[in-house]
């Protein structure tokens, strides 16, 4: 019968290809030389949304120590889907300097479900502190009604000015509201951006402050031809001759709209053509 270490490197990376960042690690971590080179890729990224209690402080305070003397870690994946509490139990330990230094080359970053004071936290204290971050996902499942201007105000002010971010997507079940951004504020560093909306004014306030995007994903709550501040904002972009492109260097664009009120084709048109002309 044929052992696992007789097995070509090719057949055991399609075997590790079964099994999650956290089994791979937990189970062929330092067997030899050979099973640490081809778990390289699982060294660099971690998914701990699946992990029980007791399997996240074992990666945090075990496992995590022992890889990161020879591989730092690049992507992280945390949420409180499957293990409630998660998130604040992530930012109760990265507190601690012994674990906080884990995770300074973090350039990736996906965050399910966090309540609004966790991900203040996350944000505040964590976030803020990567230099190398450059793609952050935050999906929220529940906004109530009395938090929404604190959820948009840590948006805008916080999460979309972080300078060195290039791709950004965020789902959440209620849009932004931008109309507040101050109209100095720009998001130079954004390339790639996945975004909920409330109003086609938004988006209008939105392609102002972004000028370098590549790819835009847009989903807006509402559309209504006969908003005032549509027409105005219209009326006032068309007469600008300084600035008729927006988004010269948008290559992709999608956009959807969720619920249509009034509509008229020329508004569209005229939206359309200040996200799309590159002339």
């Amino acid at each position: 019968m044929p052992r696992l270490f007789d097995f070509p490197d090719e057949l055991l990376c399609k075997i590790l290809e079964y099994l999650s960042s956290y089994d791979a690690i937990y189970s062929f971590f330092n067997l030899n030389i050979r099973f640490n080179r081809l778990l390289m890729p699982f060294k660099h990224q971690i998914d701990l949304t699946y992990l029980s209690y007791g399997q996240f402080m074992n990666f945090i305070k075990i496992i995590l120590p022992t890889i990161n003397k020879d591989e730092p870690l690049y992507s992280l994946k945390l949420g409180n889907v499957r293990t409630p509490g998660q998130i604040d139990l992530f930012n109760t330990l990265i507190h601690d300097q012994t674990y906080r230094g884990y995770f300074d080359n973090i350039n990736k970053i996906l965050i399910e479900c966090p309540r609004l004071n966790e991900l203040i936290i996350f944000v505040e204290k964590f976030l803020l502190s990567l230099s190398n971050l450059a793609s952050l996902s935050i999906k929220i499942d529940q906004i109530r009604d009395e938090d929404f201007h604190k959820w948009t105000q840590l948006i805008v002010n916080s999460v979309l000015s972080i300078s060195n971010l290039i791709q950004l997507e965020i789902e959440m079940p209620t849009g932004l509201v931008l109309s507040r951004v101050c109209n100095t504020t720009m998001f130079n560093s954004l390339i790639d951006l996945s975004l909920n909306l409330t109003l086609v004014t938004d988006l209008l306030i939105l392609i102002q402050h972004t000028p370098n995007l590549e790819k835009l994903s847009i989903r807006i709550g509402w559309w209504t031809s006969g908003d005032r501040t549509l027409l105005k904002m219209l009326d006032e972009m068309r007469l600008n001759t300084d600035r008729i492109s927006f988004l010269i260097h948008l290559k992709k664009f999608h956009l959807t709209i969720d619920s249509i009120l009034t509509f008229q084709f020329e508004h569209l048109e005229q939206v359309l053509y200040r996200i799309l002309n590159r002339q």
